[in-house]
């Protein structure tokens, strides 16, 4: 994240930007979308 924002600020249109935040808005969806499984609970017996 803190990649893209670096890059936001750095570049020079506002259509550069806007493509900018369109693709970390792409890469916050792809990591919203992630599953976990959460390895603090007991898993079932064998």
């Amino acid at each position: 994240m803190r990649g893209w924002l670096s890059y936001i600020s750095k570049v020079k249109t506002v259509e550069q930007q806007v493509e900018a935040y369109k693709q970390l808005k792409q890469q916050l969806t792809n990591y919203c979308a992630i599953k976990y499984i959460n390895s603090l609970t007991k898993s079932a017996p064998p």
